[in-house]
């Protein structure tokens, strides 16, 4: 028997499972997602979606060519500061897959449908693909998904506002107020005094610097400490960092106040130029001065 799949339709049944997919990884990897960088990597992955009817082959080779196309994916959504956080991204993206996939399936037998093998024709080529799904059956699984994925985006923004804090920084004549996430995983500590450190992206730090130790923070040119003035370069930390992205030294500075949520604080401040924004806040804060 003969089943007639329309692309079209299947580009879209694709494109809706990848956005959510894509989407719910983000809530939960608090990642800020682009709605650009969504639709771009839905659309690569229903797109491939529909290609890969019309190619059979090594089975390997397919679940190469599946990963490599996930990999793209997660690369355009939430970028990739380092090659082992894209594999994360990745891992996160293929278990709400899989989650949303038994989700389907149970919808899916609880409809009473039951899953059925239709024969179809590509090519002149004999093949098999799970259909009939009727339009009542994909209407309340697009429910139940878009239910689900309003429900880790509540649960995360909850956990979030939580652990959010102002920040308040002056360095001689200049001031700064921005927005922190507290995180129990910046154990960053600057090598003199031991103080713990505030990891600030360099677009909201950039204000508080003096003109002359800019391109030391932004590039991180360390050459450039010999030429500060003496007041400025006692005041510069290097501050050795490891991640699981690797490990580095980051430059920072001693601030002359600084507070959490009104409360004074001793503390160094650190530059990242890496990342532009933490979970939609400016800086990451220590869990253990709050």
């Amino acid at each position: 028997m003969e089943q007639i799949i329309y692309a079209d339709i299947l580009f879209i049944v694709n494109f809706s499972m990848d956005f959510l997919a894509l989407y719910i990884s983000s809530r939960i990897l608090c990642r800020d997602a682009s709605g650009f960088a969504l639709v771009m990597s839905s659309g690569i992955g229903a797109l491939y979606g529909v290609l890969s009817l019309f190619f059979s082959g090594n089975g390997v080779i397919n679940v190469l060519i599946s990963t490599a196309v996930a990999v793209v994916m997660c690369y355009i959504t939430f970028g990739a500061a380092s090659l082992l956080l894209l594999l994360r991204n990745t891992l996160c993206f293929y278990g709400i897959s899989f989650l949303m996939g038994g989700i389907m399936t149970a919808v899916y037998n609880l409809a009473n449908k039951g899953l059925t093998g239709r024969g179809i024709v590509i090519n002149g080529d004999a093949a098999s693909i799970v259909s009939d799904i009727s339009p009542l059956t994909f209407g309340v699984i697009a429910a139940v998904s878009v239910i689900i994925s309003y429900i880790c985006s509540f649960i995360t923004k909850k956990l979030r506002s939580r652990k959010k804090a102002t920040v308040y920084i002056r360095l001689w004549d200049r001031e700064i107020t921005v927005t922190g996430l507290c995180d129990s995983g910046n154990l960053l500590c600057e090598p003199v005094a031991s103080l713990p450190c505030v990891i600030c992206n360099f677009k909201a730090l950039e204000p508080l610097l003096p003109i002359g130790i800019v391109p030391l923070f932004r590039d991180r040119s360390l050459g450039l400490l010999q030429y500060a003035s003496a007041d400025t370069a006692k005041r510069i930390r290097l501050v050795p960092m490891k991640s699981i992205g690797g490990s580095g030294v980051l430059p920072g500075i001693i601030p002359d106040e600084i507070k959490i949520n009104g409360e004074a604080k001793r503390l160094c401040i650190v530059c990242d130029t890496l990342n532009s924004s933490y979970d939609g806040t400016d800086s990451v804060i220590p869990a253990s001065v709050l």
